[in-house]
């Protein structure tokens, strides 16, 4: 592919993130949206006309026609769609989680690798400018600090529980800067609406001494996206939601103009400039596009995917909930 060629990218599934996906490829430069394919004919031709591009009538057709795939269906149905598309030549970008087990992923891993195919996993909150600067801030983390949390949804019944759907965010965030291995997981978790968990609080210990609490909520009355690190030399808190970034500093230093006049500053608060404002989504297919043309590897492998699966299904384990 020429550095200048628009990639034709194809959408598999037409449901919320879907359409999300379609609507921003439709006017993504560097991209062309060729079409879309979903066993709901109806639905497909609905987004296909929106977006000025095709509804195909199976995945096959639209392989044929693209470069790269966007896999926006049921979890359960990655896998298979996946693996065709990586055995037909073409690169992914599968919606999280990357699959329902670890071994489907490792296989998906390696396919991917062998066939020289991109595989990117669309844990969108990486994209989010405030995760994008955490790498420079973050270098020593002694305690990550992050919330979820969510109003109720009668949409979420029979759906995964909220490990899977929340919580796996902060996991692969967290997995990205503490630069250690797992080491142990305990958690908690009560199901309020269904048989799967609503409510989940998960403490996980890493080699190097990091601790990581998170907390994931869809019964909560607040929209809350929070994540804070704890460093010896900062304390870095983050509001996702708000795209806000603050660094606060401890010194100790007393000012004395007289007997009784005077102030003692305690903290330095750095509010640093986030060079990349926007839609997380939007940052995430420019990352897609851009691996794809420029060959080079996406922000979030398929490996990065796979890990963060692995610690939610353990915290799952861990709290008892019905995988």
């Amino acid at each position: 592919m020429a550095s200048t060629d628009d990639v034709r990218v194809g959408v598999f599934g037409v449901g919320y993130m879907g359409r999300n996906h379609a609507r921003i490829l439709s006017s993504l430069p560097g991209a062309r949206l060729v079409g879309v394919f979903d066993r709901d004919a109806e639905a497909a031709g609905e987004v296909a006309s929106e977006r000025g591009a095709r509804r195909f009538d199976s995945p096959e057709e639209l392989l044929d026609a693209i470069d790269a795939v966007v896999i926006a269906l049921p979890t359960d149905a990655h896998f298979e769609s996946c693996k065709q598309a990586l055995l037909a030549g073409r690169d992914v970008l599968v919606e999280k989680p990357i699959t329902p087990d670890m071994e489907q992923a490792a296989e998906l891993c390696r396919i991917a690798a062998d066939g020289g195919r991109l595989l990117q996993v669309g844990h969108v909150e990486r994209y989010n400018p405030v995760c994008m600067e955490l790498p420079r801030l973050v270098k020593d983390p002694i305690f990550f600090s992050c919330e979820r949390l969510s109003p109720y949804s009668p949409s979420w019944i029979g759906s995964s529980g909220v490990i899977l759907d929340l919580m796996i965010h902060d996991i692969d965030i967290v997995l990205s800067l503490a630069g250690s291995e797992v080491e142990t997981v305990n958690a908690v978790c009560r199901a309020l609406h269904g048989a799967t968990e609503d409510l989940a609080v998960a403490q996980v210990k890493f080699a190097s001494g990091t601790i990581a609490d998170f907390t994931a909520s869809r019964v909560s009355q607040a929209k809350v996206r929070r994540l804070a690190v704890t460093q010896l030399d900062a304390y870095v808190s983050g509001d996702l939601i708000r795209q806000t970034l603050a660094i606060h500093h401890y010194v100790t230093s007393d000012y004395f103009y007289d007997a009784r006049m005077g102030y003692k500053q305690e903290t330095v608060t750095e509010i640093p400039y986030l060079s990349r404002y926007g839609e997380p989504l939007r940052l995430e297919l420019e990352n897609f596009v851009e691996s794809v043309r420029d060959r080079k590897p996406p922000i979030v492998s398929g490996e990065d995917g796979a890990r963060a699966l692995g610690l939610a299904l353990r915290v799952m384990e861990a709290c008892g909930a019905p995988k």
